[in-house]
């Protein structure tokens, strides 16, 4: 007997239910669960990528609570968008906690194990660790659901009220962490990263006023032989990206020719751009 995934999200273009009489319907044929599962091996996927990206929203949402608020859509009958948004970070982080602890004590208890460390992203941690269990488990189309609306709901419309990118950049530096430090681009901000921190532990992170330290601390043996992206240089040095496309361009920055995406720059070039300032420079290359 085929078992059709649990999650009412759970959908394959181009295939549809018999019951389905809708003819602009894309499809709404559920995936096949995994074995001894609820849900399917891509919506079980997802499930642990949404309680991660759940607990990066949490930290952000503290990023629109200690900037004083910043430009939102208007709610009709609020005067003060600051207040409005402010209101809506802390209603956000509040639901974020509270749905991640629930979901970490139902594992917790029915398994017979400790719960994780009273940090968000530990928390969010442990839930994505056990999310195979929790996609065999009676309740999983409801961990599905409340998991997905955290990480693109409210939250994400309000942690990032006209949109926002999010990369990682290297591996967290802090000794023993097995995090990902990943930078947030927003567009409010010229597409300068707005936060640097760890997906792992909520407590590593880096102010703008450690940039570049914390880009002497990935790269402790300099630039020398190194290639970077884009978005790395655009993080360590807090210039927009289009900008750093610019210098790339202007100052003819050694790129990879292979093909690969992202592309990668000589950092010892970058570093040459970056440190002169935004003079043009004369650099004899041949082309």
């Amino acid at each position: 007997m085929v078992i059709l995934c649990a999650n009412s999200r759970c959908r394959i273009l181009g295939r549809h239910t018999e019951a389905c009489e809708n003819d602009d319907c894309r499809g709404c044929l559920p995936r096949q669960s995994a074995a001894g599962c609820n849900l399917c091996e891509i919506c079980t996927r997802r499930l642990a990528e949404d309680a991660k990206t759940a607990a990066v929203l949490y930290a952000d949402l503290e990023l629109v609570l200690t900037a004083g608020g910043r430009p939102g859509e208007r709610t009709s009958g609020t005067k003060d968008h600051g207040t409005e948004l402010n209101d809506r970070a802390v209603e956000c982080r509040s639901t974020i906690r509270h749905v991640l602890v629930s979901w970490a004590l139902l594992i917790a208890e029915e398994r017979g194990i400790s719960t994780p460390e009273d940090y968000v992203h530990q928390i969010a941690a442990f839930v994505a660790t056990h999310s195979v269990w929790l996609s065999a488990h009676p309740a999983a189309s409801d961990a599905a659901a409340e998991l997905h609306d955290l990480a693109h709901g409210l939250s994400w419309r309000t942690a990032y009220p006209s949109g926002a990118r999010r990369f990682p950049v290297a591996a967290c530096v802090v000794e023993g962490c097995e995090g990902t430090i990943i930078a947030t681009l927003r567009d409010t901000d010229y597409l300068l990263p707005s936060a640097l921190a760890c997906d792992l532990d909520e407590t590593h992170t880096w102010t703008a006023d450690t940039w570049r330290a914390l880009g002497r601390a990935l790269h402790p043996e300099g630039t020398a032989g190194r290639y970077v992206t884009a978005h790395e240089t655009a993080a360590t040095w807090r210039r927009p990206l289009a900008t750093i496309y610019w210098y790339a361009h202007r100052d003819r920055w050694t790129r990879t020719e292979d093909g690969r995406k992202p592309v990668l720059y000589l950092a010892s070039d970058v570093d040459a751009t970056m440190r002169a300032g935004t003079q043009p420079k004369d650099r004899s290359r041949s082309s």
